[in-house]
């Protein structure tokens, strides 16, 4: 382990152009020394991703995804040898958006190969499978899934001569883990709800055992935080769902693999406890973002890998008595002697695979590095690659460290393992676009890892068997809230415009991944819309025909849930003067950051509009304006803790007409929203309402309905005397201060002292135009700003 010497590091800021970067006088990533490199065979199109393993008949088989611009993606297999491909067949003619190809060998004398993959149709993801046939052609495509819902991250394990497949799948509106059988004679049974939990359940795994037994495990989502569950079904009936683990830190992306003899062990990952909730980042200009005593921060701060052997009869949990070698968490805790609950901010050991090999051995594949200035100084613009590193480990503990080059290049890029009879081949994508002239390699890439010499037979030594607290659910997630305003329903719901993922490079790795973004979005912060606003310059510099934004488009329709959660196909368009997110219907309006903001505007039609970055951030911002395809502006944004009511006033006064949302941005979860009143709960309405700036920015689930007669915050209208503001509003604590600001002065505050508010208020205007709009204060800090009227008062 190469260590850093612990002290602040200063840094020379040199803005480096658009790329608004920094020169750190040392590297940001550090990594484990491993014994043994092994490179790689890289796949020859750096467009391939997404593949998987499998050995067939001694040799090795892997399926992948092929993309091509302009058209999309396409289903490949081929079988590879130790001089790269011996044969490759394109298995899918249409050109489309697939998803998670899987090659699994089915049991018994004469084992067969069947292909299975997730498939977009109309907006819908279905799961597909098929056997292949002695050319190696699907004569039988089977349709897995049956849900009028996204169904997705499947896994496919043999059983009996047929197969098993789980998936996650959206029914009515929440994601659930499913079973579903193929019998050896290709029939489909009925489908099974594996998962018993009211809250959302994610990314299963499966395995199967000698006589049969299926055992499934997934990350649950308690109401708090994520758990790791599993079920068995064993001589056709289900076990009670044991919990893996039950502590208040995020657990999940859990792995299964069985021991010849049916011993059950799993891995999975270990973040902080407070996963998305509430935080602010306030780092902007020069504080430490995800500072080493925060007690709370963003969605990737660290990762540790665990392990341990499951006992699927009474669902106890036995930790080997060595745990997987990690010593960067004690490099990064080293840095916190002086906190009293230290955390290893910035060391990540995740996405664990494993599997037992011919000798009985596991392996256990991860990624790992180590940012070790994360929480020490400000640092951003920064990413140099997530090794991928294995060990094996026996009855005589671990086995020397390897590293599988190259790295990786973002949080949701796939790893997989086959194993073999004295190692495991490996499978992985690799490669990262962004606004850098990076020459790293792009693609998949094989390896195969052995270790030679005997096998310790005895059992792996573990500590004493626990059984971890029932993981149970306590969900609190009401339908929208609903009000009848001149006999028309309107429902109140919240969403975020503004966040970023690992894939923009500024703050990589605390922002987390999309796979992290998504899950925050629907179950933590319980969102009904989102809009990923990753940099358009890290996005292929706005190429709308990349791969990297096909894979951003392909998320988007995966993670939307039947009549609850709405994301929206977005990104950041990064130009420094007038810097704008673009919120979208339509999945191909990414665009280059270059040319000025009009010229954008002017490929814009009604099914896009523009959000400027909170104003401080844009020199030009009014130098420009379009009120059609700039309806709002963040009022409030939770990454730098900051409001943009002087430069929102500055705009209003411009007789600009905006309504008001509050945003996230990077790092900040669960403190901003942009708040809603839509006559329709759907992805059309909801964008239509926003357009119509019937909105409010918040930084808390406040409840808050301003209207003046028969007109709603955000419309204009004239009259020869402003009607009274009747404001309405359910405060999450005590509401101290609703205040009127006419023309960018508060004229009247009054004092409510309630949770609860109902009143009507006159304010008197001058003939004229003006614009009018509700500041609101809690007791404990949180604001709301309603979108303000604009009223023009005749003589």
């Amino acid at each position: 382990m190469r260590t850093p010497p612990v002290i602040l590091i200063v840094f020379l800021l040199v803005q480096a152009g658009l790329a608004g970067a920094q020169d750190p006088i040392e590297p940001f990533h550090f990594f484990d020394d491993a014994e043994k490199t092994i490179e790689g065979q890289l796949f020859e199109d750096p467009l391939d991703h997404e593949g998987d393993v499998a050995r067939f008949n001694g040799e090795t088989w892997v399926t992948w995804l092929s993309f091509t611009r302009g058209e999309g993606e396409r289903v490949w297999i081929g079988r590879h040898g130790k001089n790269g491909w011996i044969f490759r067949k394109r298995m899918t003619d249409q050109p489309g958006a697939y998803g998670n190809p899987t090659l699994t060998v089915t049991q018994g004398d004469d084992p067969t190969l069947w292909l299975s993959y997730e498939f977009e149709e109309g907006g819908q993801w279905e799961i597909y499978a098929g056997e292949l046939n002695d050319r190696f052609d699907v004569e039988k495509k089977i349709k897995i899934s049956d849900s009028p819902g996204a169904d997705i991250d499947h896994r496919v394990v043999a059983a009996d001569g047929g197969l098993w497949v789980v998936w996650q799948s959206d029914r009515e509106g929440q994601f659930d883990i499913v079973a579903r059988q193929i019998t050896d004679e290709g029939d489909l049974t009925d489908t099974e709800v594996v998962s018993q939990s009211p809250g959302g359940d994610w990314r299963p795994d499966a395995i199967t055992l000698s006589d049969g037994t299926l055992v499934v495990a997934w990350d649950l989502f308690n109401g708090n935080d994520y758990d790791v569950a599993f079920r068995a079904k064993r001589n056709g009936e289900w076990t009670a769902v044991h919990s893996i683990t039950a502590s208040p830190a995020f657990e999940g992306r859990v792995r299964l693999a069985a021991k010849s003899d049916d011993e059950v062990w799993a891995t999975w990952e270990e973040g902080a406890e407070y996963w998305g909730h509430k935080y602010v980042s306030a780092y902007y200009p020069n504080k430490i973002f995800v500072s080493l005593t925060d007690e709370r921060g963003p969605l990737h701060r660290f990762r540790k890998i665990r392990l341990a052997k499951i006992d699927i009869e009474n669902g106890s949990v036995s930790h080997p008595t060595e745990p997987l070698p990690m010593p960067s968490i004690a490099e990064a805790l080293s840095r916190n002697k002086d906190v009293e609950n230290p955390m290893p901010i910035g060391a990540f050991y995740e996405r664990g695979e494993i599997a037992f090999d011919g000798a009985d051995r596991l392996w256990l594949v991860y990624r790992h590095w180590y940012a070790h200035l994360l929480g020490v100084a400000p640092n951003h613009h920064y990413e140099e690659g997530m090794g991928v590193f294995a060990r094996c480990l026996d009855g005589g503990g671990w086995s020397q460290l390897y590293r599988l080059a190259p790295d990786q290049g973002d949080g949701v890029q796939r790893l997989s393992l086959a194993p073999t009879k004295d190692g495991v081949e490996a499978l992985w994508t690799v490669g990262r676009t962004d606004r850098r002239p990076l020459k790293r390699p792009r693609g998949l890439v094989y390896a195969s890892v052995t270790l030679d010499g005997d096998t310790d037979k005895r059992p792996i030594p573990v500590l004493e068997p626990e059984t971890p607290g029932v993981s149970k659910a306590k969900i609190d997630n009401p339908k929208p809230s609903s009000a009848e305003f001149d006999g028309q329903d309107y429902h109140l719901v919240f969403g975020d415009l503004h966040r970023h993922t690992d894939l923009s490079l500024c703050m990589v790795p605390a922002d987390g991944s999309l796979d992290d973004a998504y899950r925050y979005a629907i179950d933590v912060a319980q969102l009904d819309f989102l809009g990923v606003t990753d940099h358009s310059r890290d996005i292929a510099r706005g190429n709308h025909l990349s791969q990297l934004w096909w894979r951003e488009r392909k998320e988007v329709t995966r993670h939307r849930l039947t009549d609850v959660f709405f994301p929206y196909f977005a990104y950041e368009r990064s130009r420094q003067d007038t810097d704008h997110n673009v919120i979208s219907l339509r999945d191909d309006m990414l665009r280059p950051y270059e040319p000025p903001l009009p010229t954008f505007w002017e490929i814009c039609d009604k099914d896009t509009f523009t959000l400027p970055h909170q104003p401080f951030f844009n020199s030009g911002l009014w130098e420009y304006n379009d009120n059609d395809r700039r309806p709002l502006l963040e009022i409030y944004q939770g990454c730098r803790d900051s409001t943009a009511e002087v430069p929102a006033n500055e705009g209003l006064g411009l007789d600009y007409r905006f309504g008001f949302v509050a945003s996230s941005d990077h790092l900040s979860t669960n403190a901003s929203f942009a708040s809603v009143w839509t006559d329709k709960v759907d992805r059309e309405s909801i964008f239509r309402s926003l357009q119509a700036r019937r909105t409010y920015g918040s930084t808390d689930k406040i409840r808050l309905a301003v209207r003046a007669g028969d007109h709603w915050m955000g419309e204009e209208f004239a009259a020869k005397e402003m009607p009274p503001i009747h404001v309405t509003a359910k405060g999450t604590g005590e509401i101290s201060l609703i205040q009127f600001v006419v023309d960018g002065k508060r004229e009247k505050t009054l004092n409510p002292n309630c949770t609860d508010v109902d009143l009507k208020e006159s304010i008197d205007l001058s003939p004229g135009r003006h614009y009018v709009y509700v500041r609101l204060e809690q007791k404990d800090g949180n604001l709301a700003w309603a979108s303000p009227f604009f009223v023009e008062i005749g003589e």
